[in-house]
Protein backbone atom coordinates (compact mmCIF):
# COMPACT_ATOMS: atom_id res chain seq x y z
CA UNK A 1 0.00 0.00 0.00
CA UNK A 2 2.87 2.63 0.54
CA UNK A 3 3.91 1.82 -2.72
CA UNK A 4 0.70 2.44 -4.56
CA UNK A 5 0.13 5.79 -2.02
CA UNK A 6 3.52 7.30 -3.24
CA UNK A 7 3.09 6.08 -7.04
CA UNK A 8 -0.39 8.26 -7.07
CA UNK A 9 1.70 11.03 -4.93
CA UNK A 10 4.10 10.94 -7.72
CA UNK A 11 1.31 10.83 -10.64
CA UNK A 12 -0.41 13.54 -8.93
CA UNK A 13 2.64 16.22 -7.98
CA UNK A 14 4.24 15.34 -11.57
CA UNK A 15 0.93 16.61 -13.80
CA UNK A 16 0.47 19.70 -11.21
CA UNK A 17 4.65 20.52 -12.14
CA UNK A 18 3.73 19.58 -15.62
CA UNK A 19 1.09 22.38 -16.00
CA UNK A 20 2.88 24.71 -13.72
CA UNK A 21 5.73 24.51 -16.09
CA UNK A 22 3.85 24.88 -19.19
CA UNK A 23 1.92 27.72 -17.88
CA UNK A 24 5.71 29.04 -17.52
CA UNK A 25 6.99 27.93 -20.96
CA UNK A 26 3.81 29.99 -23.02
CA UNK A 27 3.86 33.61 -21.22
CA UNK A 28 7.96 33.21 -20.84
CA UNK A 29 9.71 31.09 -23.15
CA UNK A 30 12.67 32.95 -23.47
CA UNK A 31 13.19 32.72 -19.70
CA UNK A 32 12.88 28.76 -20.54
CA UNK A 33 14.86 29.15 -23.34
CA UNK A 34 18.08 30.87 -22.37
CA UNK A 35 18.07 28.63 -19.05
CA UNK A 36 18.19 25.53 -21.35
CA UNK A 37 21.00 27.09 -23.64
CA UNK A 38 23.26 27.95 -20.14
CA UNK A 39 22.94 24.36 -19.10
CA UNK A 40 23.73 22.84 -22.20
CA UNK A 41 26.93 25.12 -22.40
CA UNK A 42 27.69 24.62 -19.25
CA UNK A 43 27.35 20.68 -20.06
CA UNK A 44 29.32 21.49 -22.58
CA UNK A 45 32.31 23.32 -20.97
CA UNK A 46 32.81 20.48 -18.52
CA UNK A 47 32.69 17.60 -21.33
CA UNK A 48 29.66 16.06 -20.22
CA UNK A 49 29.66 12.60 -21.81
CA UNK A 50 26.14 11.57 -22.02
CA UNK A 51 23.65 12.78 -24.75
CA UNK A 52 19.75 13.42 -23.40
CA UNK A 53 17.01 15.46 -23.99
CA UNK A 54 15.84 18.37 -21.96
CA UNK A 55 12.33 19.99 -21.56
CA UNK A 56 9.57 21.37 -19.21
CA UNK A 57 8.42 18.05 -18.92
CA UNK A 58 11.48 16.58 -17.64
CA UNK A 59 11.96 19.35 -15.13
CA UNK A 60 8.83 18.75 -13.73
CA UNK A 61 10.03 15.10 -13.27
CA UNK A 62 13.15 16.45 -11.51
CA UNK A 63 10.84 18.65 -9.61
CA UNK A 64 8.88 15.92 -8.83
CA UNK A 65 10.85 13.51 -7.34
CA UNK A 66 12.29 15.08 -4.34
CA UNK A 67 8.31 16.99 -3.73
CA UNK A 68 7.08 12.89 -3.44
CA UNK A 69 9.63 11.69 -1.14
CA UNK A 70 9.36 14.77 1.06
CA UNK A 71 5.99 14.34 1.47
CA UNK A 72 5.81 10.45 1.36
CA UNK A 73 8.48 10.60 4.29
CA UNK A 74 7.33 13.52 6.66
CA UNK A 75 3.63 13.13 6.45
CA UNK A 76 2.82 9.96 7.64
CA UNK A 77 -1.05 10.54 8.30
CA UNK A 78 -2.04 12.79 5.04
CA UNK A 79 -5.61 12.00 4.74
CA UNK A 80 -6.04 12.04 8.93
CA UNK A 81 -9.42 13.44 9.76
CA UNK A 82 -8.08 15.30 12.69
CA UNK A 83 -8.35 19.09 11.99
CA UNK A 84 -4.81 20.40 13.88
CA UNK A 85 -2.89 17.82 11.98
CA UNK A 86 -4.29 18.66 8.96
CA UNK A 87 -3.27 22.14 9.24
CA UNK A 88 0.31 21.01 9.86
CA UNK A 89 -0.20 18.66 7.15
CA UNK A 90 -0.86 21.76 4.66
CA UNK A 91 2.05 23.99 6.06
CA UNK A 92 4.10 20.84 5.51
CA UNK A 93 3.56 20.55 1.94
CA UNK A 94 3.40 24.29 0.89
CA UNK A 95 6.93 24.31 2.74
CA UNK A 96 7.82 20.98 0.59
CA UNK A 97 6.79 22.63 -2.89
CA UNK A 98 7.98 26.13 -2.06
CA UNK A 99 11.62 25.08 -1.20
CA UNK A 100 12.16 22.29 -3.97
CA UNK A 101 10.05 24.82 -6.37
CA UNK A 102 12.54 27.55 -6.12
CA UNK A 103 15.81 25.30 -5.44
CA UNK A 104 15.09 23.76 -9.21
CA UNK A 105 14.36 27.18 -11.03
CA UNK A 106 17.78 28.30 -9.20
CA UNK A 107 19.71 25.19 -9.95
CA UNK A 108 18.57 25.81 -13.44
CA UNK A 109 19.25 29.57 -13.33
CA UNK A 110 15.50 30.20 -14.42
CA UNK A 111 14.59 34.08 -13.98
CA UNK A 112 12.55 36.45 -15.15
CA UNK A 113 9.25 34.16 -15.39
CA UNK A 114 5.51 35.55 -14.30
CA UNK A 115 5.64 35.56 -10.58
CA UNK A 116 1.44 35.46 -10.81
CA UNK A 117 2.18 31.69 -11.83
CA UNK A 118 4.72 30.96 -9.15
CA UNK A 119 2.15 32.83 -6.64
CA UNK A 120 -0.38 30.24 -7.80
CA UNK A 121 1.40 27.63 -7.66
CA UNK A 122 2.49 28.26 -4.01
CA UNK A 123 -1.43 28.65 -3.17
CA UNK A 124 -2.86 26.02 -5.33
CA UNK A 125 -0.66 23.11 -4.69
CA UNK A 126 -1.55 22.51 -0.89
CA UNK A 127 -5.49 23.38 -1.78
CA UNK A 128 -5.71 20.54 -3.90
CA UNK A 129 -4.28 18.18 -1.54
CA UNK A 130 -6.91 19.95 0.91
CA UNK A 131 -9.73 19.30 -1.73
CA UNK A 132 -8.52 15.50 -2.10
CA UNK A 133 -8.78 15.39 1.74
CA UNK A 134 -12.12 16.30 1.59
CA UNK A 135 -13.42 13.87 -0.70
CA UNK A 136 -11.98 11.33 1.08
CA UNK A 137 -13.84 12.34 3.93
CA UNK A 138 -17.11 12.15 2.41
CA UNK A 139 -15.88 8.59 1.20
CA UNK A 140 -14.96 7.57 4.17
CA UNK A 141 -18.26 8.62 6.01
CA UNK A 142 -20.67 6.34 2.34
CA UNK A 143 -18.32 3.73 2.42
CA UNK A 144 -15.19 3.05 4.56
CA UNK A 145 -13.67 -0.15 2.54
CA UNK A 146 -13.78 1.82 -0.45
CA UNK A 147 -12.20 4.69 0.46
CA UNK A 148 -8.40 4.33 -0.61
CA UNK A 149 -9.74 2.66 -3.78
CA UNK A 150 -12.08 5.68 -4.73
CA UNK A 151 -9.48 8.55 -3.45
CA UNK A 152 -6.82 6.63 -6.39
CA UNK A 153 -9.50 7.15 -8.52
CA UNK A 154 -9.87 10.57 -8.55
CA UNK A 155 -6.19 11.43 -8.70
CA UNK A 156 -5.72 9.25 -11.74
CA UNK A 157 -8.74 11.32 -12.59
CA UNK A 158 -6.72 14.40 -12.35
CA UNK A 159 -3.77 13.23 -13.83
CA UNK A 160 -5.15 12.04 -17.00
CA UNK A 161 -7.27 15.40 -17.63
CA UNK A 162 -3.79 17.61 -17.11
CA UNK A 163 -1.94 15.52 -19.46
CA UNK A 164 -3.78 14.73 -21.83
CA UNK A 165 -6.81 17.34 -22.31
CA UNK A 166 -5.06 20.35 -21.03
CA UNK A 167 -1.49 20.59 -22.01
CA UNK A 168 -0.95 19.99 -25.63
CA UNK A 169 1.01 16.67 -26.52
CA UNK A 170 3.34 18.61 -28.33
CA UNK A 171 6.35 20.07 -26.22
CA UNK A 172 6.67 23.93 -26.00
CA UNK A 173 10.60 24.08 -25.85
CA UNK A 174 12.92 21.22 -25.65
CA UNK A 175 16.54 20.67 -26.68
CA UNK A 176 18.81 18.08 -27.12
CA UNK A 177 22.06 17.67 -25.75
CA UNK A 178 25.06 16.07 -28.09
CA UNK A 179 28.66 15.89 -26.75
CA UNK A 180 30.96 18.27 -29.23
CA UNK A 181 33.91 19.14 -29.34
CA UNK A 182 33.43 22.72 -29.15
CA UNK A 183 31.04 25.20 -27.77
CA UNK A 184 29.55 25.98 -31.28
CA UNK A 185 28.38 22.95 -31.70
CA UNK A 186 25.86 22.69 -28.71
CA UNK A 187 24.73 25.91 -29.79
CA UNK A 188 24.12 24.71 -33.70
CA UNK A 189 21.92 22.31 -32.00
CA UNK A 190 20.14 25.00 -29.65
CA UNK A 191 19.48 27.14 -32.26
CA UNK A 192 17.20 24.62 -34.48
CA UNK A 193 15.33 23.38 -31.50
CA UNK A 194 14.26 26.57 -30.43
CA UNK A 195 12.62 28.09 -33.72
CA UNK A 196 9.47 28.30 -32.74
CA UNK A 197 8.53 30.50 -29.33
CA UNK A 198 5.50 32.18 -28.27
CA UNK A 199 7.29 35.68 -26.84
CA UNK A 200 5.52 37.50 -24.27
CA UNK A 201 3.23 40.38 -25.64
CA UNK A 202 3.47 44.22 -24.66
CA UNK A 203 1.01 45.91 -25.92
CA UNK A 204 -2.69 46.43 -27.02
CA UNK A 205 -5.36 43.79 -24.92
CA UNK A 206 -6.72 41.88 -27.63
CA UNK A 207 -3.80 39.27 -27.84
CA UNK A 208 -6.45 35.51 -28.05
CA UNK A 209 -3.74 33.38 -28.69
CA UNK A 210 -0.34 32.08 -30.28
CA UNK A 211 -0.51 28.95 -32.61
CA UNK A 212 2.74 27.23 -34.55
CA UNK A 213 3.16 27.35 -38.34
CA UNK A 214 3.78 23.56 -38.94
CA UNK A 215 3.87 23.73 -43.05
CA UNK A 216 6.34 26.27 -44.53
CA UNK A 217 9.03 26.84 -47.37
CA UNK A 218 10.86 28.71 -49.70
CA UNK A 219 12.14 29.90 -52.94
CA UNK A 220 15.95 31.63 -53.65
CA UNK A 221 15.47 34.84 -55.85
CA UNK A 222 17.99 36.86 -56.76
CA UNK A 223 18.32 40.50 -54.26
CA UNK A 224 16.67 41.61 -51.56
CA UNK A 225 13.01 42.65 -52.12
CA UNK A 226 11.05 45.71 -51.08
CA UNK A 227 7.32 44.76 -51.54
CA UNK A 228 4.96 42.34 -53.32
CA UNK A 229 2.56 43.56 -55.31
CA UNK A 230 -0.56 41.10 -56.85
CA UNK A 231 -2.35 42.47 -60.09
CA UNK A 232 -4.96 40.00 -62.25
CA UNK A 233 -3.53 37.23 -60.82
CA UNK A 234 0.39 38.13 -61.49
CA UNK A 235 2.71 38.37 -58.50
CA UNK A 236 5.25 41.12 -59.45
CA UNK A 237 8.41 40.93 -57.04
CA UNK A 238 9.97 44.72 -56.66
CA UNK A 239 13.68 44.37 -55.91
CA UNK A 240 14.95 47.26 -53.54
CA UNK A 241 17.84 47.96 -56.59
CA UNK A 242 15.19 48.75 -59.12
CA UNK A 243 14.13 45.70 -60.96
CA UNK A 244 10.69 44.75 -61.27
CA UNK A 245 9.66 41.14 -62.30
CA UNK A 246 6.70 39.04 -62.95
CA UNK A 247 6.90 35.36 -60.83
CA UNK A 248 5.32 32.73 -62.29
CA UNK A 249 3.73 31.07 -59.24
CA UNK A 250 3.15 27.67 -61.05
CA UNK A 251 6.51 27.17 -63.01
CA UNK A 252 8.90 29.25 -60.37
CA UNK A 253 9.98 31.56 -63.08
CA UNK A 254 10.80 34.98 -63.45
CA UNK A 255 10.34 37.27 -66.17
CA UNK A 256 11.54 41.01 -66.34
CA UNK A 257 9.37 43.78 -66.13
CA UNK A 258 11.02 47.02 -65.60
CA UNK A 259 14.11 48.32 -64.68
CA UNK A 260 14.67 51.63 -63.01
CA UNK A 261 18.44 50.86 -61.58
CA UNK A 262 19.89 53.73 -62.87
CA UNK A 263 17.41 55.98 -60.75
CA UNK A 264 17.49 54.22 -57.74
CA UNK A 265 19.66 55.22 -54.66
CA UNK A 266 19.80 52.52 -51.54
CA UNK A 267 21.20 51.39 -49.08
CA UNK A 268 21.59 47.75 -47.26
CA UNK A 269 18.75 48.20 -44.89
CA UNK A 270 16.72 51.84 -46.45
CA UNK A 271 15.80 53.32 -49.36
CA UNK A 272 15.54 51.61 -53.17
CA UNK A 273 12.71 50.90 -55.51
CA UNK A 274 9.47 50.48 -52.96
CA UNK A 275 6.36 49.72 -54.92
CA UNK A 276 4.32 49.33 -58.29
CA UNK A 277 0.32 50.25 -58.05
CA UNK A 278 -1.95 49.48 -61.88
CA UNK A 279 -4.92 51.56 -62.91
CA UNK A 280 -7.45 48.75 -63.02
CA UNK A 281 -9.09 49.69 -66.09
CA UNK A 282 -6.73 51.78 -68.23
CA UNK A 283 -3.62 50.79 -69.11
CA UNK A 284 -1.09 52.51 -67.07
CA UNK A 285 1.16 52.05 -63.79
CA UNK A 286 2.74 53.89 -60.96
CA UNK A 287 5.94 53.36 -59.02
CA UNK A 288 7.42 54.52 -56.03
CA UNK A 289 11.38 55.34 -55.69
CA UNK A 290 14.04 57.24 -54.19
CA UNK A 291 17.38 58.78 -55.20
CA UNK A 292 20.01 60.76 -53.67
CA UNK A 293 18.22 63.92 -53.30
CA UNK A 294 14.63 63.15 -54.27
CA UNK A 295 11.70 60.77 -53.90
CA UNK A 296 9.46 60.42 -56.85
CA UNK A 297 6.19 58.58 -58.34
CA UNK A 298 6.13 58.04 -62.21
CA UNK A 299 3.93 56.91 -64.23
CA UNK A 300 4.31 54.51 -66.87
CA UNK A 301 1.62 53.14 -69.98
CA UNK A 302 1.83 50.26 -71.46
CA UNK A 303 2.46 49.55 -74.93
CA UNK A 304 2.78 46.39 -76.74
CA UNK A 305 2.74 44.37 -73.26
CA UNK A 306 5.56 46.98 -72.47
CA UNK A 307 6.38 49.31 -70.23
CA UNK A 308 7.13 53.27 -71.63
CA UNK A 309 7.72 55.87 -69.13
CA UNK A 310 5.48 58.76 -69.75
CA UNK A 311 6.07 61.44 -67.03
CA UNK A 312 7.00 61.92 -63.05
CA UNK A 313 3.64 62.97 -60.92
CA UNK A 314 4.58 63.43 -58.04
CA UNK A 315 7.97 64.84 -56.96
CA UNK A 316 9.33 65.11 -53.27
CA UNK A 317 12.79 67.29 -52.59
CA UNK A 318 14.83 66.33 -49.69
CA UNK A 319 12.69 66.06 -46.22
CA UNK A 320 14.68 65.84 -43.76
CA UNK A 321 18.05 64.68 -42.61
CA UNK A 322 16.97 60.66 -42.62
CA UNK A 323 14.83 61.11 -45.78
CA UNK A 324 16.21 58.12 -47.36
CA UNK A 325 14.23 56.54 -43.96
CA UNK A 326 10.97 57.28 -45.54
CA UNK A 327 9.08 54.84 -47.30
CA UNK A 328 6.43 55.37 -50.18
CA UNK A 329 3.41 53.32 -51.01
CA UNK A 330 0.93 53.74 -53.22
CA UNK A 331 -2.50 51.31 -53.93
CA UNK A 332 -4.85 52.14 -56.04
CA UNK A 333 -8.34 52.45 -54.24
CA UNK A 334 -11.50 51.21 -55.88
CA UNK A 335 -13.78 53.61 -52.56
CA UNK A 336 -12.58 56.65 -53.75
CA UNK A 337 -11.49 55.41 -57.88
CA UNK A 338 -8.18 57.29 -57.76
CA UNK A 339 -4.36 56.14 -56.20
CA UNK A 340 -3.62 56.94 -52.69
CA UNK A 341 -0.17 57.62 -51.62
CA UNK A 342 1.35 57.03 -47.92
CA UNK A 343 4.75 58.69 -47.30
CA UNK A 344 6.63 58.43 -44.25
CA UNK A 345 8.07 61.03 -41.02
CA UNK A 346 10.54 59.97 -39.65
CA UNK A 347 12.67 62.71 -38.16
CA UNK A 348 11.97 64.01 -34.39
CA UNK A 349 9.29 67.28 -35.73
CA UNK A 350 6.04 67.37 -36.40
CA UNK A 351 5.98 67.36 -40.32
CA UNK A 352 3.25 64.85 -40.08
CA UNK A 353 0.52 67.28 -38.53
CA UNK A 354 1.55 69.96 -41.42
CA UNK A 355 -1.32 69.89 -43.58
CA UNK A 356 0.96 72.46 -45.98
CA UNK A 357 3.27 69.18 -46.57
CA UNK A 358 3.22 65.31 -47.84
CA UNK A 359 5.34 64.09 -45.24
CA UNK A 360 3.47 61.66 -42.52
CA UNK A 361 0.56 61.91 -44.57
CA UNK A 362 -1.88 59.13 -46.15
CA UNK A 363 -3.28 61.52 -49.67
CA UNK A 364 -5.22 60.80 -53.05
CA UNK A 365 -3.73 61.78 -55.87
CA UNK A 366 -5.71 63.15 -57.87
CA UNK A 367 -9.15 63.41 -56.77
CA UNK A 368 -10.89 65.79 -54.30
CA UNK A 369 -13.35 64.63 -52.25
CA UNK A 370 -14.53 67.85 -49.45
CA UNK A 371 -12.59 66.05 -46.33
CA UNK A 372 -12.83 69.10 -43.57
CA UNK A 373 -9.33 69.96 -42.63
CA UNK A 374 -9.30 69.81 -39.28
CA UNK A 375 -5.32 71.48 -38.75
CA UNK A 376 -3.58 74.60 -40.04
CA UNK A 377 -0.66 75.82 -39.39
CA UNK A 378 0.46 79.59 -39.99
CA UNK A 379 2.29 78.72 -42.59
CA UNK A 380 0.87 78.98 -46.23
CA UNK A 381 -1.10 75.94 -47.07
CA UNK A 382 0.46 75.20 -50.13
CA UNK A 383 -0.44 70.99 -50.43
CA UNK A 384 -2.94 70.86 -53.14
CA UNK A 385 -3.60 67.39 -52.83
CA UNK A 386 -6.88 65.71 -51.12
CA UNK A 387 -5.27 64.37 -47.36
CA UNK A 388 -7.11 61.41 -45.86
CA UNK A 389 -4.48 60.88 -42.60
CA UNK A 390 -1.79 62.47 -41.09
CA UNK A 391 -0.18 61.96 -38.18
CA UNK A 392 1.75 58.61 -39.53
CA UNK A 393 5.37 58.32 -38.95
CA UNK A 394 6.60 55.54 -41.67
CA UNK A 395 3.52 53.36 -42.95
CA UNK A 396 5.55 50.46 -44.51
CA UNK A 397 2.73 49.60 -47.28
CA UNK A 398 -1.22 50.08 -46.55
CA UNK A 399 -4.04 47.76 -47.94
CA UNK A 400 -7.52 48.72 -48.63
CA UNK A 401 -10.32 46.21 -48.10
CA UNK A 402 -14.12 46.57 -48.54
CA UNK A 403 -14.51 50.27 -46.63
CA UNK A 404 -11.23 49.64 -44.50
CA UNK A 405 -7.82 50.96 -45.42
CA UNK A 406 -4.96 48.56 -42.73
CA UNK A 407 -2.00 50.78 -42.12
CA UNK A 408 0.95 49.25 -40.71
CA UNK A 409 3.05 52.43 -39.19
CA UNK A 410 6.95 51.78 -37.85
CA UNK A 411 7.47 52.99 -35.12
CA UNK A 412 11.20 55.51 -33.54
CA UNK A 413 11.89 53.93 -29.74
CA UNK A 414 9.07 51.71 -28.33
CA UNK A 415 5.80 50.84 -30.20
CA UNK A 416 4.68 49.37 -33.41
CA UNK A 417 0.61 50.28 -34.67
CA UNK A 418 -2.01 48.68 -36.99
CA UNK A 419 -3.67 51.43 -37.64
CA UNK A 420 -7.35 51.06 -39.37
CA UNK A 421 -9.78 53.31 -41.08
CA UNK A 422 -13.36 53.11 -41.39
CA UNK A 423 -14.08 54.79 -45.27
CA UNK A 424 -17.42 54.66 -44.42
CA UNK A 425 -17.92 56.86 -41.84
CA UNK A 426 -15.01 58.86 -43.02
CA UNK A 427 -16.22 63.28 -42.87
CA UNK A 428 -12.80 64.86 -42.57
CA UNK A 429 -9.01 63.91 -42.02
CA UNK A 430 -8.01 61.88 -39.84
CA UNK A 431 -5.22 62.32 -37.26
CA UNK A 432 -3.19 59.04 -35.99
CA UNK A 433 -1.26 60.52 -32.99
CA UNK A 434 2.37 60.58 -34.42
CA UNK A 435 4.71 62.54 -33.26
CA UNK A 436 2.06 63.62 -30.08
CA UNK A 437 1.99 59.49 -29.25
CA UNK A 438 3.41 56.29 -30.70
CA UNK A 439 1.58 53.40 -29.62
CA UNK A 440 -0.85 55.12 -26.73
CA UNK A 441 1.83 56.34 -25.04
CA UNK A 442 3.06 60.07 -25.36
CA UNK A 443 6.26 60.11 -27.62
CA UNK A 444 9.19 59.87 -25.47
CA UNK A 445 10.67 63.03 -27.50
CA UNK A 446 7.97 65.21 -27.26
CA UNK A 447 9.15 67.68 -24.23
CA UNK A 448 12.67 68.12 -26.34
CA UNK A 449 11.45 68.20 -29.85
CA UNK A 450 7.46 68.69 -30.36
CA UNK A 451 6.27 70.96 -27.33
CA UNK A 452 7.19 74.22 -28.80
CA UNK A 453 6.71 73.80 -32.23
CA UNK A 454 3.38 72.59 -31.92
CA UNK A 455 2.56 76.28 -30.99
CA UNK A 456 2.29 77.03 -34.59
CA UNK A 457 -0.61 74.52 -35.11
CA UNK A 458 -3.87 75.50 -34.74
CA UNK A 459 -7.58 73.87 -35.09
CA UNK A 460 -9.85 76.27 -36.77
CA UNK A 461 -13.49 75.94 -35.54
CA UNK A 462 -16.04 78.22 -35.21
CA UNK A 463 -14.96 81.26 -36.71
CA UNK A 464 -11.64 81.54 -34.82
CA UNK A 465 -8.42 80.06 -34.13
CA UNK A 466 -7.78 77.76 -31.22
CA UNK A 467 -4.63 75.52 -29.84
CA UNK A 468 -4.11 72.15 -31.60
CA UNK A 469 -2.67 70.42 -29.35
CA UNK A 470 -5.88 69.74 -27.22
CA UNK A 471 -7.53 68.73 -30.30
CA UNK A 472 -4.84 65.89 -31.41
CA UNK A 473 -4.91 64.90 -27.93
CA UNK A 474 -8.18 64.00 -27.66
CA UNK A 475 -9.10 63.18 -31.18
CA UNK A 476 -5.98 61.14 -32.78
CA UNK A 477 -7.65 58.24 -33.00
CA UNK A 478 -5.82 55.03 -31.37
CA UNK A 479 -3.93 52.16 -33.16
CA UNK A 480 -6.00 48.96 -33.04
CA UNK A 481 -2.72 47.00 -32.34
CA UNK A 482 0.11 47.92 -31.07
CA UNK A 483 3.55 46.23 -29.63
CA UNK A 484 6.16 47.46 -27.57
CA UNK A 485 9.75 46.50 -29.84
CA UNK A 486 11.17 44.95 -26.31
CA UNK A 487 8.25 42.30 -24.86
CA UNK A 488 10.87 40.89 -22.03
CA UNK A 489 12.11 41.03 -18.51
CA UNK A 490 15.41 42.41 -18.05
CA UNK A 491 18.21 44.42 -19.23
CA UNK A 492 18.06 46.41 -22.82
CA UNK A 493 21.20 45.06 -23.56
CA UNK A 494 20.45 41.81 -23.20
CA UNK A 495 17.02 42.36 -24.55
CA UNK A 496 19.29 42.67 -27.78
CA UNK A 497 20.64 39.27 -27.56
CA UNK A 498 17.62 38.01 -26.97
CA UNK A 499 14.99 38.99 -28.90
CA UNK A 500 13.09 41.99 -30.06
CA UNK A 501 9.99 43.11 -33.03
CA UNK A 502 11.46 45.75 -34.87
CA UNK A 503 9.05 47.34 -37.64
CA UNK A 504 5.58 46.62 -38.42
CA UNK A 505 4.97 45.20 -41.88
CA UNK A 506 2.10 45.79 -43.76
CA UNK A 507 0.10 42.69 -45.20
CA UNK A 508 -3.23 41.68 -46.91
CA UNK A 509 -6.73 40.11 -45.91
CA UNK A 510 -7.95 37.16 -46.88
CA UNK A 511 -11.22 37.22 -48.62
CA UNK A 512 -12.76 33.75 -49.29
CA UNK A 513 -15.27 33.20 -47.65
CA UNK A 514 -14.74 29.40 -47.75
CA UNK A 515 -11.72 29.80 -45.64
CA UNK A 516 -11.49 29.60 -41.98
CA UNK A 517 -9.46 32.79 -41.84
CA UNK A 518 -11.86 34.79 -43.87
CA UNK A 519 -11.89 38.41 -43.28
CA UNK A 520 -8.36 38.22 -41.10
CA UNK A 521 -5.95 40.61 -41.64
CA UNK A 522 -2.32 39.55 -41.84
CA UNK A 523 0.25 41.60 -41.39
CA UNK A 524 4.30 40.80 -39.86
CA UNK A 525 7.45 42.22 -38.14
CA UNK A 526 10.62 42.81 -39.88
CA UNK A 527 12.69 41.08 -37.41
CA UNK A 528 10.80 38.48 -35.04
CA UNK A 529 9.96 35.70 -37.28
CA UNK A 530 6.59 35.94 -36.35
CA UNK A 531 2.76 36.62 -38.62
CA UNK A 532 0.02 38.26 -36.79
CA UNK A 533 -3.64 37.62 -37.59
CA UNK A 534 -6.25 40.19 -36.75
CA UNK A 535 -9.79 39.49 -36.81
CA UNK A 536 -10.64 43.55 -36.84
CA UNK A 537 -14.57 42.54 -36.48
CA UNK A 538 -14.32 41.22 -33.53
CA UNK A 539 -11.24 42.61 -32.22
CA UNK A 540 -8.76 39.16 -31.73
CA UNK A 541 -5.04 39.18 -32.89
CA UNK A 542 -3.71 35.49 -33.10
CA UNK A 543 0.43 35.24 -33.33
CA UNK A 544 1.85 32.88 -35.46
CA UNK A 545 5.62 31.91 -34.79
CA UNK A 546 6.78 30.42 -38.16
CA UNK A 547 8.46 27.48 -38.27
CA UNK A 548 11.74 28.46 -39.91
CA UNK A 549 13.58 31.72 -40.50
CA UNK A 550 12.09 33.95 -42.50
CA UNK A 551 14.93 36.61 -42.95
CA UNK A 552 14.22 40.19 -42.48
CA UNK A 553 10.23 40.27 -43.99
CA UNK A 554 9.48 43.32 -46.07
CA UNK A 555 5.89 41.87 -47.52
CA UNK A 556 3.10 39.75 -46.74
CA UNK A 557 0.82 38.66 -49.44
CA UNK A 558 -2.06 36.07 -49.70
CA UNK A 559 -1.46 33.86 -52.03
CA UNK A 560 -4.42 33.36 -54.83
CA UNK A 561 -3.10 29.88 -55.84
CA UNK A 562 -3.25 28.02 -53.03
CA UNK A 563 -6.21 28.31 -50.09
CA UNK A 564 -4.89 29.93 -46.86
CA UNK A 565 -1.46 30.06 -47.87
CA UNK A 566 0.49 33.09 -47.84
CA UNK A 567 3.78 34.71 -49.01
CA UNK A 568 6.87 36.44 -47.54
CA UNK A 569 9.35 38.60 -48.88
CA UNK A 570 13.07 39.39 -47.25
CA UNK A 571 15.87 41.28 -47.83
CA UNK A 572 17.71 38.10 -48.25
CA UNK A 573 15.88 37.75 -51.89
CA UNK A 574 13.58 34.49 -50.55
CA UNK A 575 9.59 33.65 -51.28
CA UNK A 576 8.45 32.35 -48.05
CA UNK A 577 5.19 30.36 -48.94
CA UNK A 578 3.10 29.77 -45.37
CA UNK A 579 0.30 27.30 -45.07
CA UNK A 580 -1.83 28.64 -42.12
CA UNK A 581 -2.99 25.44 -40.06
Amino acid sequence: MKSIKFLVIFGFNFSFYKFTFYLLSTRNAEAINNAFLGLLNDLSNIGFPYEFSLSTTMIAIILTIPTSIGINLYIKNLFREDLNELGRNLIRITSINAIFLFSILYMLRIFNVSRFILFLNILIFPLLYLIIWGINLIIKESNANKSNLLIFGVIIVFVVIINFLIIPTEEIQIAQYKTASNENEVEEVVEKVYEQKCYSWVGSNNLDDCIFINNQYSDQLSSAINNLKFFEDDLYIIYKEGLITKYDLTSKTETDFLNVSEKVYYEEIFGGLFDIAFHPSENYFLISYITETESFIEKYDIKDDKPVFDKVVFQLPEANNQRNLLNISINFSKYFGDFLVSIGDIADNIDSLNTGSPIGKLFLLNEKIGLDKTIITKYEDNFKYEIVAYGLRNVWQFYEYEEFIFMTDVGKTEFEELNIIDLKNLTTNLSFGWPLFEGVNEYNGYEKYIKTDLLDYFLFENGDYTSAEYFLRNNSIKPAVYYHHRPYEGTEDEAEIEFGRTASIGGDVISDPNSDYFQIYFFSDYASNEIFGYDFYNDRLTIYPLKEEAGYITSLRVDPSKKDTLILSNTFGELNFIELP
